[in-house]
Protein backbone atom coordinates (compact mmCIF):
# COMPACT_ATOMS: atom_id res chain seq x y z
CA UNK A 1 0.00 0.00 0.00
CA UNK A 2 1.38 3.56 -1.12
CA UNK A 3 -0.05 6.53 0.88
CA UNK A 4 0.57 9.96 -0.49
CA UNK A 5 2.99 12.42 1.20
CA UNK A 6 0.49 14.23 3.47
CA UNK A 7 -0.62 10.21 4.93
CA UNK A 8 0.67 7.97 7.21
CA UNK A 9 0.76 4.35 7.31
CA UNK A 10 -1.19 2.62 9.97
CA UNK A 11 -2.42 -0.68 10.42
CA UNK A 12 -4.92 -2.79 12.70
CA UNK A 13 -3.90 -6.21 14.60
CA UNK A 14 -5.31 -8.48 16.14
CA UNK A 15 -4.51 -9.88 19.72
CA UNK A 16 -4.49 -13.86 19.75
CA UNK A 17 -3.58 -13.90 23.49
CA UNK A 18 -5.64 -12.48 26.67
CA UNK A 19 -2.04 -11.15 28.26
CA UNK A 20 -1.09 -7.92 26.64
CA UNK A 21 2.18 -5.59 27.75
CA UNK A 22 1.20 -2.69 29.76
CA UNK A 23 1.54 -0.61 26.42
CA UNK A 24 -1.60 -1.20 25.98
CA UNK A 25 -2.54 1.40 28.28
CA UNK A 26 -1.17 3.58 25.62
CA UNK A 27 -3.31 3.09 22.54
CA UNK A 28 -4.82 5.31 20.05
CA UNK A 29 -8.06 3.34 19.64
CA UNK A 30 -8.99 -0.27 19.98
CA UNK A 31 -12.09 -2.27 18.75
CA UNK A 32 -13.50 -6.04 20.05
CA UNK A 33 -14.82 -8.19 17.68
CA UNK A 34 -17.99 -6.70 17.76
CA UNK A 35 -15.83 -3.67 15.43
CA UNK A 36 -17.03 -0.71 18.28
CA UNK A 37 -14.47 1.75 19.08
CA UNK A 38 -14.24 4.05 21.78
CA UNK A 39 -11.13 6.35 23.67
CA UNK A 40 -11.81 4.61 27.14
CA UNK A 41 -13.34 1.39 27.55
CA UNK A 42 -14.23 -1.39 30.44
CA UNK A 43 -12.54 -4.52 29.50
CA UNK A 44 -15.01 -7.14 30.92
CA UNK A 45 -15.21 -6.17 34.78
CA UNK A 46 -11.65 -6.35 35.61
CA UNK A 47 -9.43 -3.37 33.88
CA UNK A 48 -10.63 0.21 32.63
CA UNK A 49 -8.04 1.23 29.93
CA UNK A 50 -8.02 4.85 29.22
CA UNK A 51 -6.59 5.48 25.95
CA UNK A 52 -3.31 8.15 25.67
CA UNK A 53 -0.94 9.02 22.96
CA UNK A 54 0.41 5.71 21.28
CA UNK A 55 3.66 4.99 20.51
CA UNK A 56 4.27 6.15 17.13
CA UNK A 57 4.90 9.65 15.92
CA UNK A 58 1.33 10.93 16.25
CA UNK A 59 -0.77 12.77 19.19
CA UNK A 60 -3.94 11.93 20.19
CA UNK A 61 -6.11 13.88 22.22
CA UNK A 62 -6.85 11.71 25.33
CA UNK A 63 -6.24 11.46 28.44
CA UNK A 64 -3.48 9.56 30.41
CA UNK A 65 -4.32 5.92 31.08
CA UNK A 66 -5.47 4.56 34.50
CA UNK A 67 -5.38 0.67 34.83
CA UNK A 68 -6.96 -1.11 37.79
CA UNK A 69 -5.63 -2.99 39.50
CA UNK A 70 -1.90 -1.49 39.03
CA UNK A 71 -0.14 -4.52 37.88
CA UNK A 72 2.98 -5.16 35.47
CA UNK A 73 0.88 -7.22 33.72
CA UNK A 74 -2.51 -6.60 32.45
CA UNK A 75 -4.78 -9.78 32.39
CA UNK A 76 -7.63 -9.05 29.89
CA UNK A 77 -10.58 -10.78 30.33
CA UNK A 78 -12.44 -10.64 26.98
CA UNK A 79 -13.58 -13.95 25.31
CA UNK A 80 -13.07 -12.15 21.77
CA UNK A 81 -10.13 -10.71 19.80
CA UNK A 82 -9.35 -7.41 20.66
CA UNK A 83 -8.24 -5.65 17.60
CA UNK A 84 -5.81 -2.41 18.63
CA UNK A 85 -5.48 0.31 15.88
CA UNK A 86 -1.49 1.08 17.01
CA UNK A 87 1.31 1.11 14.84
CA UNK A 88 3.06 2.65 11.55
CA UNK A 89 3.50 0.41 8.84
CA UNK A 90 7.02 0.57 7.46
CA UNK A 91 8.18 -0.30 3.63
CA UNK A 92 10.98 -2.40 4.72
CA UNK A 93 9.23 -4.24 7.67
CA UNK A 94 5.86 -4.39 7.66
CA UNK A 95 5.10 -5.40 11.11
CA UNK A 96 7.41 -2.84 13.13
CA UNK A 97 6.73 -2.42 16.56
CA UNK A 98 7.03 0.81 18.32
CA UNK A 99 8.42 -1.22 21.02
CA UNK A 100 10.63 -4.34 21.60
CA UNK A 101 7.82 -5.53 23.91
CA UNK A 102 5.37 -5.22 21.25
CA UNK A 103 7.64 -6.99 18.88
CA UNK A 104 8.04 -10.09 21.02
CA UNK A 105 5.01 -10.58 20.73
CA UNK A 106 4.52 -10.70 16.99
CA UNK A 107 7.86 -12.79 17.07
CA UNK A 108 5.81 -15.14 19.17
CA UNK A 109 2.65 -15.22 17.06
CA UNK A 110 0.41 -13.74 19.71
CA UNK A 111 -0.43 -11.19 17.64
CA UNK A 112 -1.73 -10.85 14.00
CA UNK A 113 -2.17 -7.92 11.39
CA UNK A 114 -5.19 -7.65 9.90
CA UNK A 115 -5.09 -4.19 8.09
CA UNK A 116 -3.18 -1.72 6.74
CA UNK A 117 -4.78 1.75 6.00
CA UNK A 118 -3.69 5.26 5.06
CA UNK A 119 -4.40 8.17 7.68
CA UNK A 120 -4.01 11.71 6.81
CA UNK A 121 -1.04 13.49 9.17
CA UNK A 122 -2.23 16.81 10.95
CA UNK A 123 -0.65 19.84 9.82
CA UNK A 124 2.24 20.45 12.18
CA UNK A 125 2.73 23.91 13.72
CA UNK A 126 5.56 26.36 13.61
CA UNK A 127 6.63 25.24 16.61
CA UNK A 128 6.39 21.81 16.13
CA UNK A 129 8.54 22.33 12.42
CA UNK A 130 11.07 24.35 15.00
CA UNK A 131 14.25 21.89 15.27
CA UNK A 132 15.39 23.68 18.31
CA UNK A 133 13.93 25.96 20.54
CA UNK A 134 15.81 28.58 22.86
CA UNK A 135 18.71 28.19 21.11
CA UNK A 136 19.85 25.18 23.09
CA UNK A 137 17.02 22.72 23.45
CA UNK A 138 15.52 20.27 20.60
CA UNK A 139 11.92 21.01 19.81
CA UNK A 140 9.17 20.07 21.61
CA UNK A 141 8.35 18.34 18.63
CA UNK A 142 11.08 16.55 18.16
CA UNK A 143 11.31 15.36 21.54
CA UNK A 144 7.52 13.61 21.00
CA UNK A 145 9.30 11.46 17.74
CA UNK A 146 11.71 10.06 20.02
CA UNK A 147 11.26 6.30 19.98
CA UNK A 148 9.76 5.14 23.82
CA UNK A 149 11.97 2.13 24.34
CA UNK A 150 11.66 1.09 28.01
CA UNK A 151 9.39 1.65 30.38
CA UNK A 152 9.06 1.78 34.35
CA UNK A 153 6.87 -0.33 33.90
CA UNK A 154 9.17 -2.69 31.76
CA UNK A 155 11.38 -2.61 34.84
CA UNK A 156 9.22 -3.11 37.45
CA UNK A 157 7.56 -6.15 35.63
CA UNK A 158 11.39 -7.52 34.68
CA UNK A 159 12.56 -7.19 38.66
CA UNK A 160 9.37 -9.25 39.54
CA UNK A 161 10.09 -12.28 36.80
CA UNK A 162 13.95 -12.58 37.50
CA UNK A 163 13.27 -12.90 41.22
CA UNK A 164 11.17 -16.21 40.92
CA UNK A 165 12.07 -17.37 37.31
CA UNK A 166 14.21 -21.09 36.77
CA UNK A 167 16.66 -20.98 34.63
CA UNK A 168 16.68 -23.81 32.33
CA UNK A 169 19.33 -23.85 30.47
CA UNK A 170 22.67 -21.20 29.84
CA UNK A 171 24.47 -20.47 26.15
CA UNK A 172 27.28 -19.07 24.87
CA UNK A 173 27.01 -16.06 22.37
CA UNK A 174 24.76 -13.80 21.72
CA UNK A 175 25.63 -11.63 25.33
CA UNK A 176 28.93 -9.98 25.10
CA UNK A 177 31.95 -11.17 26.32
CA UNK A 178 32.59 -15.12 26.35
CA UNK A 179 32.03 -14.73 30.42
CA UNK A 180 28.67 -14.00 29.95
CA UNK A 181 25.59 -16.35 28.81
CA UNK A 182 22.27 -15.99 27.26
CA UNK A 183 19.87 -17.98 29.87
CA UNK A 184 16.46 -19.44 28.97
CA UNK A 185 13.40 -19.15 31.81
CA UNK A 186 11.22 -21.91 32.18
CA UNK A 187 8.55 -19.96 30.89
CA UNK A 188 10.49 -19.25 27.88
CA UNK A 189 11.82 -15.53 28.67
CA UNK A 190 15.82 -14.97 27.90
CA UNK A 191 18.34 -12.79 29.54
CA UNK A 192 21.39 -11.87 28.76
CA UNK A 193 23.21 -13.10 32.08
CA UNK A 194 26.62 -10.63 32.51
CA UNK A 195 29.43 -11.90 34.63
CA UNK A 196 31.96 -9.30 35.83
CA UNK A 197 35.91 -10.41 36.01
CA UNK A 198 35.51 -8.54 39.03
CA UNK A 199 32.37 -7.35 41.29
CA UNK A 200 33.06 -4.12 40.29
CA UNK A 201 31.78 -4.19 36.82
CA UNK A 202 28.50 -5.97 37.88
CA UNK A 203 28.18 -2.78 40.06
CA UNK A 204 29.25 -0.20 37.49
CA UNK A 205 26.41 -1.82 35.29
CA UNK A 206 24.08 -1.42 38.21
CA UNK A 207 25.06 2.06 39.02
CA UNK A 208 24.92 2.95 35.49
CA UNK A 209 21.44 1.48 35.22
CA UNK A 210 20.03 3.19 38.04
CA UNK A 211 21.77 6.55 37.36
CA UNK A 212 20.04 6.58 33.62
CA UNK A 213 16.88 6.08 35.59
CA UNK A 214 17.55 9.16 37.54
CA UNK A 215 18.37 11.04 34.58
CA UNK A 216 15.32 9.94 33.06
CA UNK A 217 16.81 7.93 30.37
CA UNK A 218 15.90 4.79 31.31
CA UNK A 219 14.06 4.54 27.76
CA UNK A 220 17.50 3.82 26.46
CA UNK A 221 18.59 1.30 29.00
CA UNK A 222 17.45 -2.53 29.41
CA UNK A 223 15.73 -3.57 32.54
CA UNK A 224 18.25 -4.90 34.74
CA UNK A 225 17.95 -6.97 37.67
CA UNK A 226 20.47 -8.57 40.16
CA UNK A 227 20.56 -12.10 41.02
CA UNK A 228 23.20 -14.55 42.99
CA UNK A 229 24.74 -17.78 41.66
CA UNK A 230 23.83 -20.80 43.51
CA UNK A 231 24.40 -23.77 42.26
CA UNK A 232 22.11 -25.63 44.69
CA UNK A 233 19.78 -22.65 44.86
CA UNK A 234 15.90 -23.25 43.03
CA UNK A 235 16.86 -21.06 40.04
CA UNK A 236 20.10 -22.50 38.75
CA UNK A 237 19.59 -26.03 39.96
CA UNK A 238 18.71 -27.11 35.90
CA UNK A 239 21.79 -26.06 35.02
CA UNK A 240 24.46 -26.73 36.86
CA UNK A 241 26.69 -28.85 34.36
CA UNK A 242 26.33 -25.39 32.57
CA UNK A 243 27.70 -23.07 35.91
CA UNK A 244 30.71 -25.40 35.93
CA UNK A 245 31.49 -25.13 32.22
CA UNK A 246 31.25 -21.32 32.32
CA UNK A 247 33.45 -20.85 35.98
CA UNK A 248 31.50 -18.95 37.58
CA UNK A 249 32.66 -18.43 41.28
CA UNK A 250 29.66 -19.86 43.48
CA UNK A 251 27.58 -16.69 45.71
CA UNK A 252 28.85 -14.21 42.48
CA UNK A 253 26.24 -11.64 41.64
CA UNK A 254 25.42 -11.46 38.02
CA UNK A 255 22.80 -9.21 36.02
CA UNK A 256 20.31 -10.11 34.30
CA UNK A 257 18.75 -7.79 31.18
CA UNK A 258 16.08 -9.39 29.10
CA UNK A 259 17.34 -10.38 25.85
CA UNK A 260 16.15 -8.41 23.23
CA UNK A 261 15.70 -9.32 19.38
CA UNK A 262 16.43 -8.05 16.13
CA UNK A 263 18.61 -5.18 17.44
CA UNK A 264 20.81 -3.33 14.65
CA UNK A 265 23.96 -1.36 14.76
CA UNK A 266 24.84 2.40 15.15
CA UNK A 267 26.98 4.72 13.21
CA UNK A 268 28.04 7.54 14.59
CA UNK A 269 25.93 10.18 12.78
CA UNK A 270 27.33 12.51 10.23
CA UNK A 271 27.72 16.14 12.14
CA UNK A 272 30.18 14.04 14.68
CA UNK A 273 32.21 12.83 11.62
CA UNK A 274 34.74 14.85 9.40
CA UNK A 275 37.99 13.83 6.98
CA UNK A 276 39.95 14.71 9.54
CA UNK A 277 38.51 12.75 12.37
CA UNK A 278 37.84 15.60 14.64
CA UNK A 279 34.91 16.27 16.05
CA UNK A 280 32.86 18.73 14.43
CA UNK A 281 30.01 21.08 17.14
CA UNK A 282 26.76 20.74 16.96
CA UNK A 283 24.67 23.60 17.85
CA UNK A 284 22.01 25.58 15.67
CA UNK A 285 23.88 28.23 14.53
CA UNK A 286 26.22 27.77 11.92
CA UNK A 287 23.39 25.68 9.98
CA UNK A 288 24.55 22.37 11.11
CA UNK A 289 20.86 21.18 11.27
CA UNK A 290 19.21 23.24 8.58
CA UNK A 291 19.69 20.26 5.97
CA UNK A 292 19.10 16.98 8.01
CA UNK A 293 15.62 15.00 7.62
CA UNK A 294 13.26 14.23 10.39
CA UNK A 295 14.81 10.53 10.97
CA UNK A 296 18.54 12.00 11.05
CA UNK A 297 17.46 14.94 13.40
CA UNK A 298 15.12 12.64 15.79
CA UNK A 299 18.51 10.32 15.83
CA UNK A 300 20.49 13.33 17.69
CA UNK A 301 18.21 14.17 19.93
CA UNK A 302 19.08 10.57 21.81
CA UNK A 303 22.65 11.00 20.43
CA UNK A 304 23.07 14.10 22.69
CA UNK A 305 21.23 12.04 25.45
CA UNK A 306 24.25 9.20 25.08
CA UNK A 307 27.04 11.82 25.08
CA UNK A 308 26.21 13.49 28.35
CA UNK A 309 25.42 9.81 29.78
CA UNK A 310 28.96 8.27 28.91
CA UNK A 311 30.33 11.61 29.88
CA UNK A 312 28.63 11.26 33.57
CA UNK A 313 29.56 7.78 33.88
CA UNK A 314 32.97 8.18 31.97
CA UNK A 315 32.26 5.04 30.02
CA UNK A 316 35.17 4.34 27.66
CA UNK A 317 33.42 1.46 26.19
CA UNK A 318 31.31 3.12 23.57
CA UNK A 319 32.05 6.42 21.30
CA UNK A 320 35.03 7.28 23.27
CA UNK A 321 36.49 4.07 22.30
CA UNK A 322 35.75 4.73 18.80
CA UNK A 323 37.91 8.23 18.65
CA UNK A 324 41.01 6.58 21.07
CA UNK A 325 41.12 4.39 17.53
CA UNK A 326 40.98 6.71 15.67
CA UNK A 327 44.83 7.01 15.54
CA UNK A 328 45.85 3.78 13.58
CA UNK A 329 42.06 3.18 12.01
CA UNK A 330 40.98 6.76 10.34
CA UNK A 331 37.70 5.25 9.07
CA UNK A 332 36.47 3.72 12.29
CA UNK A 333 33.85 6.36 12.64
CA UNK A 334 32.50 5.12 9.53
CA UNK A 335 31.56 1.85 11.23
CA UNK A 336 29.21 0.35 14.06
CA UNK A 337 29.56 2.07 17.60
CA UNK A 338 30.48 -0.57 20.49
CA UNK A 339 27.69 -0.95 23.00
CA UNK A 340 25.10 0.44 20.77
CA UNK A 341 22.41 -0.68 19.06
CA UNK A 342 18.68 0.37 17.17
CA UNK A 343 16.11 -1.45 18.62
CA UNK A 344 12.83 -2.37 16.13
CA UNK A 345 11.36 0.81 16.62
CA UNK A 346 13.59 3.15 16.55
CA UNK A 347 15.37 3.78 19.90
CA UNK A 348 18.49 3.32 20.74
CA UNK A 349 19.59 1.05 23.17
CA UNK A 350 22.39 1.59 25.80
CA UNK A 351 24.11 -1.91 26.27
CA UNK A 352 27.19 -2.99 28.44
CA UNK A 353 27.44 -0.31 30.66
CA UNK A 354 29.78 -2.27 33.34
CA UNK A 355 32.56 0.49 32.33
CA UNK A 356 30.55 2.91 33.66
CA UNK A 357 30.87 5.24 37.09
CA UNK A 358 33.43 2.55 39.21
CA UNK A 359 35.81 1.32 36.94
CA UNK A 360 35.43 4.16 34.39
CA UNK A 361 35.85 6.69 37.41
CA UNK A 362 39.02 5.03 38.39
CA UNK A 363 40.98 5.23 34.73
CA UNK A 364 38.90 8.63 33.77
CA UNK A 365 41.85 10.72 33.83
CA UNK A 366 43.17 8.62 31.21
CA UNK A 367 39.89 8.53 28.95
CA UNK A 368 38.91 12.09 30.02
CA UNK A 369 41.42 14.14 27.29
CA UNK A 370 38.44 12.00 24.67
CA UNK A 371 35.45 12.30 26.87
CA UNK A 372 35.90 15.80 27.09
CA UNK A 373 36.44 17.56 23.82
CA UNK A 374 33.42 15.34 22.80
CA UNK A 375 31.09 16.92 25.38
CA UNK A 376 31.67 19.85 24.24
CA UNK A 377 31.16 19.31 20.56
CA UNK A 378 27.48 19.79 22.22
CA UNK A 379 25.31 22.48 22.57
CA UNK A 380 22.02 20.91 21.70
CA UNK A 381 20.15 19.23 24.48
CA UNK A 382 16.94 17.73 25.36
CA UNK A 383 15.39 20.55 27.67
CA UNK A 384 14.34 17.31 30.31
CA UNK A 385 17.69 15.71 30.72
CA UNK A 386 19.29 19.01 30.97
CA UNK A 387 16.98 19.95 33.82
CA UNK A 388 17.74 17.06 35.58
CA UNK A 389 21.23 17.71 35.18
CA UNK A 390 20.77 21.48 36.63
CA UNK A 391 18.32 20.00 39.73
CA UNK A 392 21.59 17.39 40.41
CA UNK A 393 23.68 20.27 40.17
CA UNK A 394 21.69 22.62 42.46
CA UNK A 395 21.19 19.88 44.91
CA UNK A 396 24.93 18.32 45.43
CA UNK A 397 23.03 15.24 46.42
CA UNK A 398 23.39 13.28 43.30
CA UNK A 399 24.93 10.23 45.00
CA UNK A 400 22.89 10.01 47.54
CA UNK A 401 19.78 10.02 45.44
CA UNK A 402 21.27 7.36 42.97
CA UNK A 403 21.93 5.26 46.02
CA UNK A 404 18.29 5.60 47.72
CA UNK A 405 16.83 4.92 43.87
CA UNK A 406 18.86 1.76 43.59
CA UNK A 407 17.90 0.67 47.05
CA UNK A 408 14.66 1.05 46.67
CA UNK A 409 14.37 -1.04 43.55
CA UNK A 410 17.06 -3.28 43.39
CA UNK A 411 16.89 -6.29 46.61
CA UNK A 412 20.24 -6.97 46.69
CA UNK A 413 21.22 -3.68 46.62
CA UNK A 414 23.63 -4.83 50.22
CA UNK A 415 25.33 -7.49 48.25
CA UNK A 416 27.35 -4.96 45.98
CA UNK A 417 29.11 -2.21 47.59
CA UNK A 418 27.77 0.96 47.43
CA UNK A 419 29.70 3.75 45.44
CA UNK A 420 33.15 4.81 47.49
CA UNK A 421 32.83 8.40 48.40
CA UNK A 422 35.69 9.08 45.74
CA UNK A 423 33.61 8.23 43.41
CA UNK A 424 30.33 9.73 44.60
CA UNK A 425 32.55 13.16 45.04
CA UNK A 426 33.45 12.54 41.37
CA UNK A 427 30.12 12.31 40.16
CA UNK A 428 28.91 15.23 41.52
CA UNK A 429 31.97 17.13 39.61
CA UNK A 430 31.46 15.59 36.79
CA UNK A 431 27.54 16.30 37.03
CA UNK A 432 28.86 20.39 38.25
CA UNK A 433 31.01 20.64 34.98
CA UNK A 434 27.80 19.10 32.73
CA UNK A 435 26.00 22.06 34.72
CA UNK A 436 28.14 24.72 33.80
CA UNK A 437 28.54 23.52 30.39
CA UNK A 438 24.69 23.18 29.41
CA UNK A 439 24.52 26.83 30.91
CA UNK A 440 27.92 28.47 29.24
CA UNK A 441 25.95 26.84 25.84
CA UNK A 442 22.94 28.60 26.82
CA UNK A 443 24.55 32.03 27.24
CA UNK A 444 26.24 32.02 24.06
CA UNK A 445 23.32 30.43 21.79
CA UNK A 446 20.46 31.27 23.67
CA UNK A 447 17.56 33.10 22.83
CA UNK A 448 15.01 35.01 24.17
CA UNK A 449 11.35 34.20 23.79
CA UNK A 450 10.36 36.61 20.62
CA UNK A 451 13.63 36.97 19.39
Amino acid sequence: MVCNPNESRLFTFTARSHVLPPSLARLHSFSTGSEARGSANMLGSFITVGLSEPQLNHKSDSTDAELTPASSWMSLWWTGPIYLTLMQCKDDHPLAAPSLEWESLFVNHLLMVTDCFCRPIKPRGPAERATVHGGVFWSRGLEEQVPRGFSEAQAAAWLEVVRGARVVALDRGGCGRSSNRLARFADGTRACVRYGINPEQIQGEALSYYLARLLGLQRHVPPLALARVEARGAQWAQVQEELRAAHWTEGSVVSLTRWLPNLTDVVVPEPWRSGDGRLRPLRDTGGELANLSQAELVDLVQWTDLILFDYLTANFDRLVSNLFSLQWDPRVMQRATSNLHRGPGGALVFLDNEAGLVHGYRVAGMWDKYNEPLLQSVCVFRERTARRVLELHRGQDAAARLLRLYRRHEPRFPELAALADPHAQLLQRRLDFLAKHILHCKAKYGRRPGT
